[in-house]
């Protein structure tokens, strides 16, 4: 299974960013410590904390249903 990767260059200027975290029965494997919802969880906090301040912020969730 492929492990989501990403480099981000942050332009200077107003930046908007949309997150879509997936919250299905899945994300509660343990293939990722501790699972995978808190791993992405993780990873879209440390993009958040590594935006600038004036940076828009959305979040999407979704599951199978």
């Amino acid at each position: 299974m492929a492990r989501p990767q990403a480099s981000i260059r942050v332009p200077k200027g107003q930046t908007s960013v949309m997150l879509a975290v997936d919250v299905s029965g899945s994300m509660a494997a343990t293939d990722v410590q501790p699972t995978r919802i808190e791993a992405a969880i993780a990873a879209g906090r440390t993009l958040i904390d590594k935006l600038p301040s004036n940076a828009q912020v959305g979040l999407v969730i979704f599951n199978a249903q």
